[in-house]
């Protein structure tokens, strides 16, 4: 009776241990934003390589996941600025993504670049949903694109299916997959 009873609080504490460790993988971020008192989320994580930055010293990238003032965003942080590779019809500069989940096959898209010019990624709601639902379930997600050169950014997702639900609540929705 007695394993019995200790594998069921084994069983039933497992799951605040994943989010822990999530949390802690992640950096998430939570504030309820003073102004309007709508909640603000963030959470991200550096890749697990090195790449070039503006000055070809090594630095990471990151992938960021965001609700801020109810709209969604997903997107990368890269070391350099990022290459304008077009625009969307209000003039918005995109630059091309290639990316890979798992062992699935190549994506690419055009995706908005910040006003930083070092980011780049879904900064509207709509497809941000669908870019996050799309990492659902995934262990591994590899980032081409350009700066000054064509370089690759890998993470890994441990996590994710914790912390992409959170922020997608943030923002009033659901991460479908």
């Amino acid at each position: 009776m007695r394993s019995f009873v200790a594998a069921i609080a084994i069983i039933l504490a497992t799951p605040a241990v994943a989010q822990t460790d999530a949390h802690e993988r992640w950096n998430v971020t939570s504030e309820t934003t003073p102004l309007t008192g709508s909640r603000f989320m963030s959470a991200g994580i550096e890749s697990s390589n090195r790449l070039l930055n503006m000055l070809g010293y090594q630095a990471r990238a990151s992938l960021t996941l965001r609700c801020s003032e109810g709209s969604l965003a997903v997107y990368v942080n890269w070391p350099q600025v990022v290459s304008h590779d077009g625009e969307n019809m209000f003039g918005q500069p995109k630059t091309m993504a290639i990316w890979r989940i798992d062992d699935q096959k190549l994506e690419s898209n055009l995706w908005d670049i910040d006003t930083t010019g070092t980011a780049a990624g879904e900064f509207k709601s709509r497809s941000a949903q669908k870019l996050l639902a799309s990492f659902a379930g995934a262990r591994r997600l590899v980032v081409r694109m350009a700066g000054r050169q064509v370089q690759d950014a890998e993470f890994d997702l441990a996590g994710f299916d914790v912390v992409a639900p959170e922020i997608a609540t943030a923002c009033g929705m659901k991460l479908q997959g």
